[in-house]
């Protein structure tokens, strides 16, 4: 049961997608600023926030690469549970993680310039 757990979170959002309009997600404009903030200004926050404390860099690394991955299905299947927008949700997990293919080379370039790995 544990290992469909991913592959059915991933139907339900397609799912919610097959009946939405795929080019909203691209022209929401907060949708993308919401996406930019969560994947690429809070994993530079914390890169910054974590330099002081001379921690070992495979921590910060962890950190911030955790900090860096797109929103789960999970907030789509929530939505749709408790009566909110999930519509909304799904556009964002979709585009959370298309733009995740480019936001996360570049946090981990950011990141290997900044510590020096």
């Amino acid at each position: 049961v544990g290992g469909m757990t991913t592959p059915m979170a991933m139907l339900v959002v397609g799912g919610i997608l097959g009946g939405t309009k795929i080019g909203n997600a691209f022209k929401n404009k907060k949708l993308i600023m919401t996406a930019l903030i969560r994947l690429l200004f809070i994993p530079l926050i914390i890169l910054i926030a974590l330099l002081p404390f001379n921690l070992p860099k495979i921590v910060v690394g962890i950190t911030v690469i955790i900090d860096a991955m797109p929103c789960a299905a999970n907030v789509a299947i929530f939505a749709r549970k408790y009566g909110s927008d999930y519509s909304l949700a799904s556009q964002g997990v979709f585009l959370s993680t298309l733009m995740n293919i480019i936001t996360t080379p570049l946090v981990l370039y950011i990141f290997i310039r900044v510590v020096g790995i």
